[in-house]
């Protein structure tokens, strides 16, 4: 009898309800991430514009937590209410966010084999050429964190600023490939210059993005599915002792 109570409707009404507030939760978990991409790497977006699925990452994220978290609200009233048009409205919901999840983690997987190419592209021909031009301070101060911060300078090292913009001569590099930072240093032969490239340090850090994506797509994924399975279950379920009701009658 235990068996039967556990399988019956009570049960997959829990069940569903239960698996709402994981929704609920994971919807606080793509928000968050969201969040953070946009406050961590929205910085570097400038450097990469060819690499679109990482310039809408956090924006993508932050989207979908919203749709996310209000989903449950559906969920929940239509097992409370035993409302078959409800429950069928949140299995539609569920299975288009798991098929557009399903196409984001396929499209980055195929960026992240293009990410060393388009990042090398877009540095080089782009980010070196109109590093301080007018119409660009976004890209500058990109360029300004990425060195600052990673301790680099140039994609391959500092003789890049010189051979790709005009503003530069011999070992002339911007500010911020100094060691110790003062204005002006960057002109100097004498103060001493990170050598190491930042091309290295950017793909990691797009590299990085997308691997978060793929991993919340994918735990949100499995929620989703595990949501379908028991709301098709309860949506049969209530249809079966309706159509009892209907025959007793």
């Amino acid at each position: 009898m235990a068996g039967k109570r556990c399988i019956g409707m009570g049960c997959l009404k829990r069940l569903v309800l239960l698996f709402n507030l994981l929704l609920f939760l994971s919807g606080c978990a793509i928000l968050a991430l969201g969040i953070i991409l946009r406050m961590k790497e929205g910085r570097f977006f400038p450097l990469a514009p060819d690499l679109p699925l990482i310039r809408n990452a956090a924006n993508i994220c932050i989207a979908a937590g919203f749709i996310v978290i209000l989903m449950p609200s559906v969920g929940c009233c239509g097992a409370y209410k035993e409302s078959t048009c409800l429950l069928k409205m949140f299995f539609l919901f569920l299975l288009l966010i798991f098929l557009l999840e399903v196409v984001a983690v396929i499209l980055a997987f195929v960026y992240r084999r293009q990410v060393e190419t388009v990042v090398t592209d877009d540095l080089m021909i782009k980010g070196l050429k109109n590093y301080g031009k007018d119409g660009e301070a976004w890209l500058t101060f990109a360029w300004d964190r990425l060195q600052t911060e990673s301790e680099c300078c140039g994609v391959n090292g500092l003789r890049d600023w010189a051979d790709n913009n005009d503003d530069f001569i011999l070992n002339q590099t911007p500010d911020s490939c100094c060691s110790s930072y003062t204005e002006g240093c960057g002109i100097s032969n004498v103060i001493e210059k990170f050598q190491e490239g930042c091309q290295k340090a950017l793909i990691k850090q797009l590299g990085d993005s997308i691997y978060y994506i793929v991993a919340g797509c994918i735990a949100s994924g499995v929620c989703q599915i595990l949501g379908m399975v028991f709301t098709m279950m309860l949506y049969y379920d209530i249809k079966r002792e309706t159509r009892s009701y209907g025959e007793w009658a």
